[in-house]
């Protein structure tokens, strides 16, 4: 009887391992769970009024991981709410420097999220942090959830601090 109970136990954790499995996730979706992240590091960095957004976006291509601008239509529909939001390209970070905004050298704070890890049971999974550059980083991992047909931040575990 241990036997069939180990097997058993061994088995719901298999089982309960794939009802978690990766899903592909549409740029249309990507894009919304990157959204509920970029609000919940809107709280959490709080950008003042003089400092500009800078969003980079990971993306998984061919299996690797890739760093690089929203897409314009993306750009777009974040500037709507956020005016300040400007593309990752847009701002620079040098080695122990504060981050700015290339073209007017204004303060920036850099978001970075991604990539998008889409769960078989609805859920997506991303990272996402925040940098006003100099050494100091924030990072965290977010559980996201569809509720109510929008993608909403429903656990967030902070990873580290630096």
């Amino acid at each position: 009887m241990r036997r069939r109970g180990a097997l058993a136990a061994l088995l719901g954790v298999l089982l309960g391992g794939l009802a978690a499995a990766e899903a592909p996730v549409d740029e249309r979706e990507a894009e919304a769970v990157v959204d509920a992240v970029y609000e919940a590091l809107l709280a959490e960095a709080a950008p003042q009024a003089d400092e500009v957004v800078c969003l980079v976006v990971r993306r998984t291509v061919e299996g690797k991981e890739q760093a690089g601008d929203p897409a314009d239509a993306h750009l777009a529909r974040l500037q709507k709410d956020h005016a300040n939001v400007r593309r990752g390209s847009a701002c620079k970070r040098g080695r122990g420097q504060p981050a700015v905004e290339a073209a007017t050298g204004a303060k920036a704070v850099v978001f970075d999220i991604g990539p998008v890890e889409g769960r078989d049971d609805g859920t997506a999974r991303t990272g996402g942090g925040f940098s006003r550059g100099g050494w100091g980083a924030t990072e965290s991992e977010y559980e996201v959830v569809r509720k109510g047909g929008a993608w909403t931040v429903a656990r967030t575990t902070r990873k580290r601090t630096i």
